[in-house]
């Protein structure tokens, strides 16, 4: 239970010592200071949080209408009492546009004086609580405001998922009723390979590795499509990991083949942190477990597939308990003449469009 502290201020010793006895007697608990000064005052008022401030209008020095002024810019929401012996209008007006809470006339009556004490009190104690609501509201407000943020994220997030969602069971329709076509065209899987890793990890703090046993290696891709292979395979290998878990990608010219491998590596990872449901990637006929971390990461992977396919390639998906997962994009590289083949700006007219995957397969 808060104990109330009341200050008085007067320059008139008797009243100093008569008055904390009178407030004691009718205020249970009370703690009264005293000052004899306007200054003295102001330091105790500094160092204490005073429930009410009862002082003379009339003293040496600083008086109780400069006091006031003080007090209001030191501590606004304590209520202050002025004690005076003149009933001058305009003095009563002047304290009262400063501030004044209510005027103690000389010679005090004790009923007046004790009521008008407590009413103060009460008033102090409602801003206290009228404050702390207020913060609460604040904190409240607050919370809202990130919680409201965090909801419209998701929504997003959801909303472009979605999307990618029916993009991919359309793509997926396609295929299954022989109505997806490629467009292939001559061009570097390395730069390919470089430029969608860039625009999957900008500004999205990722940190992927990449490696390549060739300086070039020219393929015949839909760019696009292998684009979205390769973004599919990035996204279920982070969804399947362990937060912070790196994540490298190497290309490999083995043969006639090369060989695109996203591997992610949760090191040390003991086998009961493995996720026991699985979804499905057929890999020359046969499926091949994989962790079911959403029907996205899934669908993607069957699309994926199925595009590797089209290119006359395939993937394989291997899983070990303590390294972690590994997916390979296996393609043909055809054995045919560079001068027989147009680079790509020739072939096209113009640079292939950037590549920018949606904010949900980065976040």
């Amino acid at each position: 239970m808060h104990t109330p502290r009341i200050l008085l201020v007067d320059d008139d010793l008797a009243l100093l010592e008569a008055l904390p006895h009178m407030i004691a007697l009718q205020v249970h608990g009370v703690v009264v200071d005293t000052s004899v000064t306007a200054l003295g005052a102001l330091e105790q008022i500094q160092e204490h949080d005073y429930d009410a401030i009862v002082s003379d209008i009339k003293m040496p020095g600083m008086d109780g209408l400069e006091l006031l002024t003080k007090i209001q810019e030191l501590q606004p929401e304590v209520p202050t009492l002025l004690i005076t012996g003149h009933a001058d209008q305009t003095l009563i007006t002047q304290a009262l546009r400063g501030g004044a809470y209510d005027f103690i006339h000389k010679p005090i009556d004790r009923v007046a004086f004790v009521a008008s004490l407590h009413r103060a009190i009460q008033t102090r104690e409602l801003r206290r609580r009228v404050h702390e609501q207020q913060r609460a509201l604040e904190q409240h407000a607050h919370s809202l405001e990130h919680l409201i943020e965090k909801r419209t994220r998701e929504l997003l997030a959801a909303s472009e998922a979605m999307e990618l969602l029916v993009r991919d069971l359309l793509d997926i329709s396609r295929i299954e009723s022989d109505r997806l076509f490629l467009h292939p065209r001559r061009c570097d899987l390395i730069e390919l390979c470089q430029h969608v890793l860039h625009a999957y990890t900008v500004g999205a703090g990722l940190a992927l590795s990449f490696t390549s046993t060739e300086l070039s290696l020219e393929v015949e891709v839909d760019r696009d499509r292998l684009s979205q292979v390769l973004i599919n395979l990035l996204f279920t290998a982070r969804k399947c990991s362990p937060r912070g878990s790196p994540i490298t990608i190497m290309l490999q010219h083995v043969g006639d083949e090369a060989i695109i491998t996203v591997t992610e590596r949760s090191e040390s990872g003991p086998e009961e942190t493995i996720p026991e449901e699985f979804t499905h990637v057929y890999s020359r006929g046969e499926a091949v477990a994989y962790t079911d971390v959403s029907a996205q990461a899934g669908l993607g992977l069957y699309l994926a597939q199925k595009l590797v396919e089209q290119h006359g390639g395939r993937i394989q998906a291997q899983r070990d308990m303590q390294t972690g997962c590994t997916f390979s994009i296996i393609l043909p590289v055809p054995a045919l003449p560079t001068a027989e083949l147009p680079d790509e700006s020739r072939h096209t007219g113009k640079h292939p469009t950037p590549f920018h995957p949606p904010q949900w397969l980065i976040s």
